[in-house]
Parts: structure tokens; C-alpha cells; sequence
């Protein structure tokens, strides 16, 4: 099977294709899929009527199969997409004085009968086709097809230099980049949101609360080529590239939101952040840093407790547990500390109700969860789109892997949206805060400048 520069290379920039993983091209992740087309999508627009998440599980209702069924990969064919943040207006009452500049639907999945799978462990890769009822095409047709993207043979020159993964950059650097690109909020009236969001919390409004702040620049190259950049230099667990008719959406994403794997349920939020070093000793000294930091692990309890709190709503009583409460992950420009959470759902639990319980994810809102958005939608000016949202997939066998939308470029009107935030806690440094989020910002403004400015 083709590695993913040459997948990328000869699909371009088509609509409908979307691709979760690097296939192999770093290795981060067990599995990675691709597909090329949806027979059908479903669509929440913003300002749309009904119940978004009731109008999704009718869709993901139409195809079903039977779980126990021996399969090659976790996902075999079905719904791809990602679900945009300001859908948690649709579980809970809350404000909306944001500007919804970037018109993106607030939900936007594909149902995709015919898939690329590559197994990183294995090194083996599956063609896989769903045979149903009402079927447009041949599963051989639809298998033909994905072939002939998917051969080896007559490959382009790759260029792997400047591979590595560990790559640091100075923040004063990245500071100088982002003064080239428009910025939602300005140095100083973020140090302000900050020092605001500090006085709630002493105020007792909250415990904890997420704020964040959007760069954007014109953008006219393809989304494949900043997919694949992004790929190779800052690999992540939960990459994802979706290309929708007139938009994109770019994620190299290292937290987990959901995984269902039949009755049994997991979380692993992010809480904890500290920038790479420039060498093997800086980043030793960065570690110790973050692994004895009490301001980070206080964070990272607080989103503990949510998170086990959100999951005790859909699982069988007592079976919530924490399985790991703080490890420390590597990533090409930060350490991130993250913790494991998991449960056993109730029977019959449907993806609907899996959703509201736990959507968006306690990591970027904040405790408590609702007036923590209540707040974030006071200081943060534009409304969130698909970052801090999810991107992943549903089976037709009801398992899921959904990300937590961070580390995501939105592609949209020939422009580029990043978006980064940090966890904001009693005391917390609003400058020591502005940094953090420079640094999360690293990579994603570093790809925007090498393969579009």
C-alpha cells in the first residue's frame, strides 16, 4: 500500500476525502484509514432546527452490524466527521455573544461504505468494501477503486530530511511569526482574560476554566500539503484530515475524547503542559519541571474528577475507574501530562446519549464544565468552530474514536484558523499562560509558514 505523501499526492485536494492517521509515514498510532467519497452525509448547520445529536443517531441507526463479528481493524466502514464545539449549546442553556465568523457547519459526517485501513503494528494494510441492502455500488467496484489510489508503483521522490521529531523552537521565534498573522486577541487583552478568569476562581464561580486565542493568515495551498507537512514533523496520535465541498479541517491532535470498543468506554483528557527543550538536557529539565509541577497536577485532578463525573452518567454503577492518573507523553514541541479514565456503559447506551453526557470534553472547558462555558463565552470574541470540538470516526458496529479537537487548522475562504488555549487556575502567571499557548502554537504556525506563506 502507498505511504501517505503519495495518497496525498494523487488525491489532492478532492472533496470528500478524508484520511485519520499518517499510514506509517511516522508510526504514531496503531491504525490509520482513508476514504475517498461518502455515499452519503449528514449536516447540522449553524442556527439549524432539531436535535443535532437525535438527528446523528437516526443516520448512524440505517447501518448496523452485528459486533462480534472477527474484523481485520477497529474500523471497518461507516460515519467520519467531527462535531463542532458550539454544539454544546444544543445539550445545555448558555449564552451566545460570540461573532460566528467562520461559517462551518456545527456537524458534518460522511457515511463511507468503502475504506483504506493500515495496521502500524502489523505492517499490513486492508482494502475493505461493506456489502447492504440499497447499495449504489459493487462492493468489487468500490474496492477497484480504492486500489487503484492505494498501489504502489511509479511513487514521487519523497523528501525526508528534517524528519525528526523532537523539534524545538524558540517562543520568541514563534512570537515573531504570530505578529505577522491576525490575531483574535491581543497580547495584553489576553493577560487581561487571564487575570479575569483568575478572579472567578477566587470568587468561587469555578475551579478551573480554558481560555484560548485564534491566530489566522491567508492561506491559498492545498490541505493535503499542510496535512502531510504536518504529519511527518509533528506526529499525532489522532491526526485527522477531513475535506469537506467548500472548507477543511487539519488536526494532528494528541488527546483522546472517546473510545467505545463494545460496552467499555474510555477517556484520556490532557492537562499539563511544558515546552520541548533544545537538547536532551533542557528537555530532561523540562520534564522534572512538569512532573513535580503542583499547579499542573491540580489541573489535571480537577479534570479528573469531570471527567468521572460525565462518564458516571452512561456506566454501570462502579465501574468508573481511573487506570492511570498522570503519565507523562512526549510530543514533538511539548510534554503533556494525561490521565486514563474508563467505564462500562449501560446496555443499550446509544452514541446520543454517550455524546451529551460527556460533549465537549471537561479538558478544554473547564470545572464546572457549564460555567466554565458560560465564562468562555464572556471573554473568548469569536465562537470555537471545530476546535475544542471532536474529529473521528463511528462504526456501524457502534465502537467510536472520537479526538479532542486541539493542534487544528481550520481551512476556510482561503484562509487559515489556528487555535490554542490553556487551562487557567488560581495561580496561574497570565504572561507564564500566554507562553503556553505560543507553544502549543509551534508547530501548527511553523506548517502554515513552510508550506503556505
Amino acid at each position: 500500500m502507498a505511504s501517505l505523501p503519495i495518497l496525498l499526492a494523487r488525491l489532492g485536494n478532492r472533496p470528500g476525502v478524508f484520511v485519520l492517521g499518517d499510514f506509517g509515514l511516522r508510526g504514531v498510532g496503531r491504525f490509520s484509514y482513508l476514504g475517498l467519497k461518502p455515499v452519503e452525509q449528514v449536516v447540522f448547520e449553524q442556527n439549524g432546527e432539531g436535535d443535532p445529536f437525535e438527528i446523528l443517531n437516526r443516520e448512524l441507526e440505517k447501518y448496523q452490524l452485528d459486533a462480534s463479528q472477527d474484523l481485520p481493524a477497529p474500523f471497518t466502514g461507516g460515519w467520519v466527521g467531527y462535531l463542532s464545539y458550539d454544539l454544546g449549546s444544543y445539550i445545555e442553556r448558555l449564552p451566545d455573544s460570540v461573532d460566528h465568523d467562520i461559517r462551518l457547519p456545527l456537524m458534518y459526517f460522511g457515511f463511507y461504505d468503502a475504506i483504506a485501513a493500515w495496521d502500524n503494528q502489523e505492517k499490513c494494510g486492508y482494502l475493505l468494501a461493506l456489502e447492504y441492502p440499497g447499495q449504489a455500488e459493487s462492493p468489487e467496484g468500490r474496492l477497484t477503486r480504492l486500489r487503484a489510489i492505494c498501489r504502489v508503483g511509479d511513487q514521487p521522490k519523497i523528501d525526508e530530511q528534517n524528519t525528526d521529531e523532537h523539534q524545538s523552537a524558540s517562543l520568541q521565534y514563534i512570537a515573531h511569526l504570530v505578529r505577522q498573522m491576525e490575531v483574535g486577541i491581543e497580547h495584553q487583552a489576553y493577560l487581561d482574560k487571564v487575570i479575569r478568569a483568575i478572579e472567578y476562581i477566587k470568587a468561587g464561580d469555578i475551579f478551573e476554566v480554558n481560555i484560548s486565542q485564534r491566530f489566522a493568515c491567508d492561506y491559498q495551498e492545498n490541505s493535503s500539503v499542510l496535512y502531510e507537512y504536518l504529519a511527518r514533523h509533528n506526529p499525532a496520535g489522532y491526526a485527522a484530515l477531513i475535506v469537506g465541498a467548500d472548507h477543511a479541517v487539519v488536526s494532528v491532535s494528541p488527546e483522546l475524547f472517546l473510545l467505545r470498543r463494545g460496552g467499555r468506554i474510555i477517556t484520556r483528557p490532557i492537562k499539563g503542559t511544558a515546552p520541548r527543550g533544545a537538547n536532551e538536557q533542557e528537555d530532561q529539565v523540562n520534564r522534572d519541571w512538569l512532573e513535580h509541577s503542583d499547579k499542573d497536577r491540580s489541573e489535571l485532578n480537577m479534570i479528573i474528577d469531570l471527567e468521572r463525573n460525565d462518564l458516571g452518567r452512561i456506566c454501570r454503577y462502579g465501574t468508573v475507574k481511573v487506570l492511570a492518573e498522570r503519565e507523562i507523553e512526549e510530543h514533538p514541541t511539548v510534554l503533556h501530562t494525561v490521565a486514563t479514565i474508563a467505564g462500562e456503559l449501560w446496555d443499550n447506551t446509544s452514541i446520543s446519549d454517550i455524546l451529551r453526557a460527556t460533549f465537549p470534553g471537561g479538558s478544554i472547558t473547564g470545572a464546572p464544565k457549564i460555567r466554565s462555558m458560560e465564562i468562555i463565552d464572556e471573554l473568548e470574541p469569536t465562537a470555537r468552530s471545530v476546535y475544542t470540538g471532536s474529529i473521528g470516526w463511528i462504526g456501524i458496529n457502534g465502537d467510536m474514536d472520537l479526538n479532542i479537537a486541539i493542534r487544528t487548522i481550520i481551512l476556510s475562504g482561503r484562509k487559515a484558523y489556528a487555535q490554542v488555549g490553556g487551562a487557567i487556575v488560581a495561580d496561574s502567571d497570565p504572561q507564564a499562560e500566554f507562553d503556553e499557548t505560543l507553544a502549543k502554537a509551534a508547530a501548527m504556525v511553523r506548517a502554515l509558514w513552510a508550506t503556505g506563506k
